[in-house]
């Protein structure tokens, strides 16, 4: 049981990098289309 929370708790902390991976990304592409 406890192995399978620990897997759950991981997923989900991938899951918060990939969704600031993500608004860090989105940042970056407004930014360069403001430059442009």
């Amino acid at each position: 049981m406890e192995a399978h929370i620990r897997k759950e708790r991981k997923a989900t902390t991938l899951e918060q990098f990939f969704k600031r991976v993500a608004i860090i990304d989105l940042l970056d592409r407004s930014s360069w289309m403001r430059e442009k």
